[in-house]
C-alpha cells in the first residue's frame, strides 16, 4: 500500500515473535543526513506504535520523494493509518521450497 511519503509491504513468518521493520531509503530521496533522519523518525514512530505491529510480521517501508519533508507527527499519522491494513493483509506462509535460481550476469 501507498500513503503520501512512504511505501509499506508486509509479510508475514511462521512464529510469534515481535513485529519488526525493515526501511529503505534511496540516494535518490536525499543525502545521507536526509536520509538517516528519514530511518530514525520511522525507527521511532513504529517504537512508538508498536502495540499496532502483530506477532510474526515483517514490515518494509520505502520512502518516496515527500519523505523529505517529513515530522515524527506526519510519519506517526502514516503509520497509524497504514497499520491495520497491513496487519489484515492476506497470510502468505513461506513454504521453504527451493531458492530461487541465480542471475548470472555478463560483464561487459
Amino acid at each position: 500500500m501507498t500513503s503520501p511519503a512512504f511505501v509499506w509491504l508486509t509479510r508475514h513468518r511462521n512464529d510469534e515473535a515481535p513485529g519488526r521493520l525493515g526501511v529503505t531509503v534511496t540516494r535518490k530521496v536525499g543525502g545521507a543526513v536526509v536520509r538517516n533522519r528519514i530511518k530514525r523518525l520511522l525507527r521511532e514512530a513504529f517504537r512508538r506504535q508498536l502495540a499496532l505491529v502483530p506477532a510474526g510480521a515483517d514490515w518494509v517501508v520505502v520512502a518516496r520523494d515527500r519523505a523529505v519533508e517529513a515530522d515524527l507527527r506526519s510519519v506517526t499519522r502514516e503509520l497509524v493509518s497504514a497499520a491495520p491494513r497491513l496487519a489484515a493483509a492476506p497470510h502468505t506462509p513461506r513454504t521453504g521450497g527451493p531458492p530461487a535460481p541465480r542471475i548470472k550476469r555478463s560483464r561487459p
